[in-house]
């Protein structure tokens, strides 16, 4: 029989949430950001819930399209699937 020592699983919380661009001054809280933000008249990007629902509104307006779409006849499209 062997013995395995590993190390112990470690982590460490960061002390600041984001770093200054401008002059570098940490940013701990995000009202302290977001205040700092706004008196340097910057933007956050585009959050990430708000893109998911901008895609799935696009997923259902392309599906709502979609079913607009005329359908090919049965037999049709059993002579195309034969053919291909």
């Amino acid at each position: 029989m062997v013995r395995q020592l590993q190390p112990a699983m470690v982590s460490v919380q960061a002390d600041c949430h984001a770093i200054s661009p401008i002059d570098g001054t940490p940013l701990t809280s995000r009202r302290q950001r977001a205040e700092y933000m706004k008196r340097n008249s910057l933007e956050d990007a585009v959050p990430a819930a708000e893109t998911i629902r901008n895609a799935k509104a696009r997923k259902a307006e392309n599906e709502r399209l979609a079913a607009q779409i005329p359908k090919l006849p049965e037999h049709v499209i059993r002579e195309l699937q034969a053919t291909a």
